[in-house]
Formats: C-alpha cells, structure tokens, sequence
C-alpha cells in the first residue's frame, strides 16, 4: 500500500495480469468468465466481488473504482468514498428479475 499523504495523487503502477492466477484481495481463483480488475489507487489485480467502491482520485479528478484496502484507507483519510452493488448477469436472468420485469410491463400498458 502507498504512504496514506500520497493516497490516490498519482497513478499506481499496475500488475501485470499475467503474473496473477488469483484476486489479491479474497484470494478467488480468476477464470476465462471470472475475470481481472485493477484498483485505480494501488494497482493490485482483484475480482468483480472485490471491485464494489469508488474512491475519489486526485490525479483523475474523479471517483474510480478501488479495492477494499484502498476504500478503507481512503474513509480513514476522510476522502470522498461510495460503496455501489454490482449487479451479476445471473440477476437479468432470474425468476425473481423476470417476475419483476414483467409486472413494471403489465402495469405500464394497463395504464395505456
């Protein structure tokens, strides 16, 4: 991790892929379907179920996808921080999505 004054001031130096077989957050083994992510702040290679928080980041100016240490440290430093649900494409495909999806139709052309 970065010295916390210099937290987010410049770009990290990202790791390579290749020399990553797993998420250096949960440890979760990456596959052709579970795929890769670099936190913007550290550069550290995590998983979608890792990748769930946005950190304001002085040398984009703009909020940007971290991992969990970096989200920490920035609450910690009192930085601008939010936490956003993924949403799986499994969840598109559910019974409960497609309940759902129906009943907003239905009720959009009773309307009608």
């Amino acid at each position: 991790m970065m010295e916390e004054d210099k937290f987010g001031a410049t770009a990290p130096i990202w790791i390579p892929d290749d020399n990553v077989s797993m998420c250096m957050c949960c440890t979760a083994a990456f596959t052709l379907t579970f795929r890769r992510h670099h936190c913007r702040a550290c550069g550290k290679v995590i998983c979608n179920n890792c990748f769930k928080h946005k950190v304001f980041l002085d040398y984009k100016q703009k909020l940007d996808k971290v991992c969990i240490s970096c989200y920490q440290t920035a609450v910690k430093l009192g930085k601008r921080a939010c936490h956003f649900p993924h949403h799986s494409h499994t969840h598109y495909k559910s019974a409960t999505y497609m309940k759902n999806l129906l009943h907003h139709f239905l009720c959009a052309i009773s309307t009608l």
